[in-house]
């Protein structure tokens, strides 16, 4: 979708269909604010999900910038900063 942000597959850490699933996870929440002239800001915040509870990390974890990193190796089309701003790569 050209110029608007998708998130694909946040929450799905809550369901298994296997009932195996690991103990902790890698996840974060979208963040999107949109300026009353319609400009959207989209960004990720890096969390991790462990005995049922989900937690912030801090910028200066390591899983934090791994999160970043993994995202930034998948994605062809968007690019995350190390604060978490998300920007269409060019």
């Amino acid at each position: 979708m050209d110029n608007v942000p998708i998130f694909y597959s946040l929450g799905n850490y809550w369901f298994s269909i296997t009932g195996e699933m690991p103990a902790d996870y890698h996840t974060g929440l979208a963040q999107i604010k949109i300026s009353k002239d319609g400009q959207i800001d989209a960004a990720f915040i890096p969390c991790e999900f462990s005995s049922g509870v989900t937690r912030l990390l801090n910028k200066n974890d390591k899983a934090y910038s791994d999160i970043i990193d993994s995202l930034n190796s998948l994605s062809s089309t968007a690019k995350i900063d190390k604060k978490g701003h998300i920007t269409k790569k060019q």
